[in-house]
């Protein structure tokens, strides 16, 4: 049954069930989304299969929001247990009035869920075979359709297009405020001051090329650098790979806030061949970071409405084609793009997508 506010209007109680939860923007998306949740929405509760890829920080963040259910016990204690992944995900579905679905490849375990007549969700965050293939799997559980771009949208079946409801990401710009100076994070991650950070940022994974700031870096040669953020199971396969093209290369943990992260920096550079709407890049804008990237996902999109926001590079960029663009990027020339982009970006807050979200849920209870 719908809860009620002190107003007596409907209050939607709406859960995701996912596979993991891991760093990257779909996790970023949920906490985005708590925060800044409109009266008409109560998030109530989110059930992962395992705890594999598990990111102990952001979990931690989730858990204050709402209870997160797994049969699997973490260590740090913030999960509550349950007996099976059956029972984890019936109590997000007993516990919700819409359930968000996502991530799964095998959705047969969902036909012995009791569903309760709830209405489920299905969400394209990712432009790729991964997502479509995902989609195939869910979709006969899945009632309303969502995606984070156009691009994300063409996921799924020609037949169901016209009925994705694509909501773009936001980005939530307190976590942009830095909390300590540039030349303090310079100096913990043993970057000298003269020296230009070309940085990949974000989950490692090789599908996301992120040697192309290592390449890039060695094409430069010094004051050039390449400095890699992130985390990801892939994470000792990702720094050999970029160790091996660019020995003095920086690769340090994930750090929390990402304000410290963008201040430190001086080009975010994303030469994935596909995304959904790339979270890092928004907040890469967001915060006035020259940016180098493909035109991939939400950004072509953007860039229609609101004209260029970053500067574009090939799908197959060669070494010369990305040092190129790093320098272009740090022209004068370039800084009315990277302003623009800011500008472009602070339309796009995660208040702004929080209500979206709220507008999309509650169609159907106006």
């Amino acid at each position: 049954m719908v809860s009620q506010t002190p107003d007596s209007s409907p209050r939607l109680r709406v859960g995701y069930i996912k596979p993991v939860w891991a760093m990257g923007g779909h996790a970023r998306g949920i906490l985005n989304n708590f925060q800044a949740a409109p009266p008409a929405i109560a998030w109530s509760a989110i059930g992962i299969a395992s705890l594999d890829y598990f990111d102990s920080r952001s979990v931690t963040e989730a858990a204050t929001r709402v209870p997160i259910y797994c049969h699997k016990t973490d260590p740090m204690g913030v999960i509550t247990g349950t007996s099976s992944p059956m029972e984890t995900f019936q109590r997000v579905i007993d516990e919700s009035d819409v359930v968000c679905l996502w991530g799964f490849h095998d959705g047969r375990l969902f036909q012995r869920l009791n569903w309760k007549g709830r209405t489920v969700i299905a969400s394209a965050h990712g432009a790729c075979s991964w997502t479509t293939q995902m989609l195939r799997a869910l979709l006969p559980y899945c009632h309303r359709y969502t995606a984070v771009s156009q691009a994300a949208a063409r996921t799924y079946p020609q037949a169901l297009q016209s009925q994705v409801r694509v909501i773009y990401n936001g980005v939530n710009f307190s976590r942009l405020i830095p909390r300590q100076s540039r030349t303090a994070t310079r100096a913990a991650w043993g970057l000298r001051p003269e020296e230009i950070a070309i940085a990949y940022v974000g989950r490692y994974a090789p599908d996301k090329n992120p040697t192309a700031a290592a390449r890039a870096a060695r094409t430069l040669g010094a004051p050039y650098r390449a400095v890699y953020v992130g985390s990801g199971y892939q994470e000792d396969q990702v720094h050999q790979a970029v160790r091996s093209l660019s020995p003095n290369a920086i690769c340090v943990p994930h750090t929390p806030h990402i304000g410290d992260i963008l201040a430190a920096i001086d080009v975010y550079l994303l030469a994935s061949p596909s995304e959904g709407h790339c979270q890092g890049l928004c907040e890469a804008w967001g915060y006035g970071v020259p940016t180098v990237s493909t035109r991939v996902g939400a950004t072509p999109e953007l860039e229609l409405r609101h004209g260029p926001l970053t500067i574009p590079i090939r799908l197959d960029a060669n070494d010369q084609e990305l040092a190129q663009a790093v320098i272009t990027s740090l022209q004068p020339e370039n800084r009315p793009l990277v302003e623009r982009a800011r500008i472009v970006q602070s339309q796009y807050t995660h208040h702004v997508t929080a209500r979206n979200w709220a507008d999309f849920l509650t169609e159907d209870i106006k």
